[in-house]
């Protein structure tokens, strides 16, 4: 089952792997400011 306001769907470009992960504004309670961090692997540098 899937949920419209968080998900995601991992695909492939121009032969690159990539992971696209969502969440809704409303889903966060439609906060007036929101800190977004860069997450990756540091073990793998080719998750960058």
């Amino acid at each position: 089952m899937t949920h419209p306001d968080i998900g995601y769907w991992i695909g492939t470009e121009t032969g690159c792997n990539y992971t696209n992960i969502y969440v809704s504004w409303a889903a966060l309670g439609n906060p007036s400011q929101v800190c977004l961090i860069w997450g990756t692997d540091i073990n793998n540098p080719k998750l960058d």
